[in-house]
């Protein structure tokens, strides 16, 4: 009993509730993953999809798994009619992806060139409307369902001259004739390193696709309204704080995110501007993604200025401007071939700085700490696998809150999105307060090492010695100096023993009288 009375006594509350989130963000992780390994989910096998069994009123399906796949050929339905001998197959594509590196003749094919994608739906007997959910398709398409052309975005063609790129997210409806449906897609790339059926596509009754659709349409504008809002707020901090930079830094970053909401994703900007150019679009795109790891790593560096080197910040502002000045002077279909590089990269800078302060939380106890950066790199992270098609999750966390409403105690209907905001804005949220708390006690430390100057020069002590009694001043404890200095609590002893002998005090209390003099 005395023992666990004693165990409370050194539990803190910060500690067990920051150590619990922690337990809790890996256990959802492993439990989403088993949970996405254990979900059947049908797949198209030698192009044809067989949906039978899917309720498509409950729950939307990806059209993913092999299409009919014809190279260099632009395909209209009339085409595969019976006794047309125009189609020839080149084999099948596995959706999504892209169709650089798929081998065909016996070579592998590169990111330019043109196709038609064909996939046979077979369909519950239902006479409701259906609709399709359609991404960004590289880099323009036409779409045929039972012979009817739905829709087009760009123009397609056989040569850079010949077609028009464009990015265009929408929901396309349609009434199947009987159940069976032929789906014939013509897509053509020749400015974008990624070409064909990259994101994928969706299908259910219209009612649940739009629904889906205008869902994530207002989750995207609350995420962008949420980046301006802590944008200002932090910019305003930095107009009082001058003397800190890191409130600057951290606007910046929430107004790179902003403007990178309306260009990833949903791509905002394409659907309030449909003809608004692509290629600035890109570039655009491009430049968010470049700055904002480094702007958020000056944030870290302002925090934590002994523990990140200047030089990894010099390294990794200098490889952000470098490969912005190639995205201006280079078109898409060039610098888009190297955007992975940074992104290895940044990946690299991300682990290394997560390392870095995941060691000095650990070791300061600031576990609460921990568990915002972990969030935030986790962010980050996410935004390299999006770009690869690794995660098709468009906003960070969206993975982590589909693993919160798996839990059987978690309430029903509460949205995702809703959820991944929360945790996304309380986690930057408390960023900007740890901020505070370390401009506030910056200031306490300067004034009182300006006090600690005197007794500096007339008492002979090292800059050590100088720094530790800063320390006693504020009122730490020998074991939180230690930590602090990242030295033994004995040899803190040590040095307070020299410092006693030099300043002819006794105790901490003499001696902090002796300095505020």
């Amino acid at each position: 009993m005395n023992y666990l009375k004693g165990l409370v006594k050194r539990v803190n509350l910060n500690d067990f509730v920051s150590g619990s989130l922690i337990f809790l963000l890996i256990c959802l992780l492993i439990n989403g993953y088993l949970g996405r390994r254990a979900e059947p989910t049908p797949r198209a096998h030698d192009g044809i999809l067989d949906l039978r069994s899917w309720d498509l009123v409950k729950q939307l399906v990806k059209l993913d798994g092999e299409w009919e796949f014809y190279w260099q050929q632009l395909l209209t339905p009339a085409d595969f009619a019976p006794g047309n001998e125009r189609a020839n197959l080149s084999g099948m594509f596995v959706a999504p992806g892209s169709w650089k590196g798929y081998r065909w003749q016996d070579r592998k094919l590169t990111s330019e060139g043109f196709a038609t994608f064909r996939l046979t739906l077979l369909l519950p007997e239902t006479r409701q409307t259906l609709a399709l959910s359609l991404p960004q398709i590289y880099t323009a398409y036409q779409l045929w369902a039972d012979g009817e052309l739905l829709c087009s975005a760009g123009r397609v063609g056989r040569s850079r001259a010949m077609m028009t790129p464009q990015y265009l997210q929408r929901v396309v409806p349609f009434q199947p004739q009987s159940s069976r449906v032929e789906l014939v897609i013509q897509v053509s790339n020749f400015y974008h390193r990624r070409g064909g059926l990259w994101r994928p596509l969706q299908l259910g009754s219209f009612e649940r696709v739009k629904r889906e659709f205008d869902f994530q349409n207002i989750f995207g504008l609350l995420v962008m309204s949420s980046f301006l809002l802590m944008a200002l707020y932090n910019l305003t901090l930095y107009k009082y704080l001058k003397s800190d930079p890191a409130p600057l830094y951290l606007g910046l970053f929430f107004l790179i995110g902003a403007l990178r909401s309306v260009l990833v994703g949903r791509i905002f900007i394409t659907q309030l501007y449909p003809n608004f150019p692509w290629e600035l679009a890109m570039k655009l795109e491009y430049f968010t993604f470049y700055f904002c790891g480094p702007v958020f790593f000056r944030v870290m560096r302002c925090l934590y200025p002994k523990e990140i080197p200047a030089f990894f910040m010099r390294m990794i502002d200098g490889a952000a401007w470098l490969f912005l000045g190639f995205t201006i002077l280079t078109p898409a279909r060039i610098y888009s071939h190297f955007s992975p590089v940074f992104q290895f990269i940044l990946l690299l800078s991300v682990a290394y700085i997560f390392f870095v302060l995941g060691r000095i939380a650990i070791k300061r106890r600031e576990y609460l700490v921990l568990t915002v950066y972990m969030v935030i790199f986790l962010s980050l992270f996410n935004d390299v696998l999006f770009y690869n098609s690794l995660s098709q999750a468009e906003f960070p966390l969206i993975q982590f809150a589909e693993n919160i409403i798996k839990l059987p105690f978690f309430p029903q209907g509460i949205p995702l999105g809703f959820i991944s905001m929360v945790c996304f804005v309380f986690a930057f949220n408390l960023l900007t307060l740890i901020m505070i708390q370390r401009y506030f006690t910056g200031i306490t430390s300067k004034a009182e090492g300006e006090i600690s100057a005197t007794a500096v020069a007339e008492h002979n002590l090292t800059a050590r010695e100088a720094e530790l009694v800063r320390y006693v001043v504020q009122g730490y404890s020998n074991k939180e100096i230690a930590e602090k200095l990242f030295i033994t609590e004995g040899t803190v002893k040590s040095h307070l023993h020299k410092i006693y002998q030099k300043t002819g005090t006794k105790n901490r209390t003499e001696l902090s009288h002796l300095v505020k003099r």
